[in-house]
C-alpha cells in the first residue's frame, strides 16, 4: 500500500492499526519497527477481548464473536481520523442480495430505506426488520457520489424464501458424549453416540442407535454442542445436508447424508 501511494492517481492517507486483543506478551515491536522504516503512522488500539471471551464468557466457538469485537474496536479508531461512517463492500457473495442489486465492491453502505447506517451493527439492525423477498432501498456512496440502490433481500440459500429455525429436534435423535470405557475400547480420541432414534431426519437417513459420530460435514465432532452448531450451519447452506462419518461399537464404518431440507 505504501508503494502504491506513490502512483495511484487518487489521494489517500495510509495509517497502520492493530488490535490488541490483551494477550500478555504479544510483542508488537517488529511491525511498529516496519511502520516507522516505510514512514507510516502506527497505532495500537488496547482491548480485553481475550478476557472477554475465553475468561468472562468461556465461548466455545469464540471466532464469530471475536471478529465482531475486533471489528467494533477497528471501526471506532478508524472514526477518530474521520473516516466516514458506513459499511465498507469488501466483497460480493455469489448468490447473496447484493450480488443481483447494483452494488459493487469499495461502495460504502450508508443507509437502508432512510435509517443512516454508522456501521455493521446498524446494517444488521436494519435487515432484521425484513424478511427474505422485501425490497429495501440502500443508499451507498460509490466514487464520493450518493447513490439509491433497490435491492431484493435473499437468505443465505440465495432464495427469498422464508426459512424456518431449525434445532436438534428436527434431527428426531439423542446423544451424548462416548464414555471413557468405550472410548478406550475403539481407540477413540472423541465422539457423539446416538443413543436413541426416533421419527426424525437421522431415521430417514438410515442412521441407527449406537452410531458414533466422529465428523459431521468435515468438523470434529467432540461434544454434542459441536454437532448442534454444524446443524445450524448446514441448514443455512445452500445444500442443507450433514454429512456424517463415524463407526458402530462394532468397530464397522459407516457414512450417513442427512437432508435437513424442510417443507
Amino acid at each position: 500500500m505504501r508503494h502504491l501511494q506513490k502512483f495511484y492517481p487518487n489521494k489517500f492517507d495510509l495509517i497502520a492499526i492493530t488490535v490488541d486483543l490483551g494477550y500478555k506478551d504479544f510483542n508488537l515491536d517488529n511491525i511498529n519497527a516496519l511502520c516507522q522504516q516505510l514512514d507510516v503512522p502506527y497505532y495500537i488500539v488496547n482491548t480485553e477481548i481475550a478476557d472477554i471471551i475465553f475468561k468472562q464468557r468461556k465461548e466455545d466457538s469464540p471466532c464469530s464473536l471475536c471478529a465482531k469485537m475486533r471489528k467494533g474496536a477497528l471501526n471506532d479508531k478508524a472514526k477518530e481520523f474521520g473516516v466516514v461512517d458506513g459499511v465498507w463492500v469488501r466483497e460480493i457473495v455469489d448468490g447473496g442480495s447484493a450480488a443481483g442489486a447494483d452494488i459493487k465492491v469499495d461502495d460504502v453502505i450508508i443507509g437502508i430505506d432512510e435509517k443512516k447506517v454508522h456501521n455493521f451493527a446498524d446494517l444488521q439492525e436494519a435487515l432484521a426488520k425484513h424478511r427474505p423477498g422485501d425490497k429495501v432501498t440502500v443508499k451507498l456512496i460509490r466514487d464520493k457520489k450518493e447513490k439509491n440502490v433497490e435491492v431484493i433481500l435473499k437468505n443465505e440459500q440465495g432464495t427469498t424464501k422464508v426459512v424456518k429455525n431449525a434445532g436438534m429436534e428436527i434431527l428426531g435423535a439423542a446423544f451424548r458424549e462416548i464414555p471413557a470405557d468405550l472410548k478406550k475400547q475403539l481407540k477413540l480420541g472423541y465422539g457423539v453416540e446416538v443413543t436413541g432414534v426416533t421419527n426424525g431426519k437421522m431415521k430417514d437417513a438410515g442412521v441407527r442407535k449406537g452410531f458414533i459420530i466422529l465428523k459431521a460435514n468435515g468438523e470434529q465432532i467432540r461434544k454434542v454442542s459441536d454437532l448442534e452448531e454444524v446443524l445450524k450451519a448446514a441448514t443455512k447452506s445452500p445444500d442443507q445436508v450433514l454429512f456424517l462419518t463415524g463407526m458402530f461399537p462394532s468397530g464397522k464404518r459407516a457414512n450417513y447424508a442427512v437432508d435437513l431440507t424442510q417443507e
